[in-house]
């Protein structure tokens, strides 16, 4: 609601159908995409609304040097691969996929 987060619980029932509330849906995606519609809040009108700042970021990067991972969570990758960027919310670490792989990476 205005420039503050909420949080708001997603639930499955025993269907695998997901729902914030009364509307159910068959997969994730469905629900936030109603949601960016549809009031997610009972009590105000509440949108759900895409992070400005990831917004306003590229969404791919081209990579400068090859990464060789030192843990599991990190992603390889060779110079001149092109990055899918998933998160930047972390000056130290990003988050990508390349080649089918997701893991952490230094910007």
């Amino acid at each position: 609601y205005g420039d503050h987060v909420q949080h708001f619980k997603v639930l499955q029932d025993r269907s695998c159908q997901y729902y914030v509330w009364d509307e159910l849906f068959s997969s994730l995606n469905e629900l936030v995409e109603f949601y960016h519609s549809n009031s997610i809040a009972k009590e105000r009108t509440v949108f759900l609304r895409d992070p400005e700042h990831f917004a306003r970021r590229p969404h791919h990067a081209h990579a400068l040097f090859d990464f060789t991972p030192h843990h599991p969570s990190q992603l390889r990758f060779l110079r001149g691969d092109v990055i899918e960027l998933m998160d930047c919310s972390d000056s130290t670490r990003w988050r990508g996929r390349c080649h089918g792989h997701v893991g952490y990476f230094p910007p």
